[in-house]
């Protein structure tokens, strides 16, 4: 299974929002699936989150019907990519996918945020 490291790219991104006890998170893939690993405080609590619920873009029939919905993460497409587009998710779509990313004044406001749009 291939791994990256993407927990500082969060942090530039969101700052004291993201979780403090949040030591690592992993963007792993191989042939059959992707997940994020999480890691925890001192005794290392790792959360596996497996990312094949989050739907991207819906695939037609010969005939362009709605076929299926193709998952966002492909694990065959580049990990480099696949965490890129892990990382581009809006706020939002991240704390309804990644519990614990973020500490808890940051989901609630994030939540208000879009909820008052």
């Amino acid at each position: 299974m291939e791994k990256l490291e993407i927990l500082q790219q969060f942090i530039q991104k969101y700052g004291t929002q993201i979780n403090p006890e949040l030591e690592s998170m992993k963007y792993c893939q191989d042939a059959d699936k992707a997940i994020v690993l999480m890691s925890f405080g001192s005794n290392r609590d790792e959360i596996q989150i497996n990312l094949d619920f989050i739907g991207g873009e819906i695939s037609k029939d010969e005939h362009g019907n709605e076929k299926d919905i193709l998952p966002l993460f492909d694990p065959q497409a580049d990990i480099v990519d696949n965490a890129r587009t892990l990382l581009d998710l809006d706020a939002y779509s991240l704390i309804m996918c990644i519990d614990h990313l973020f500490t808890e004044e940051a989901e609630k406001k994030i939540n208000d945020d879009y909820m008052n749009k």
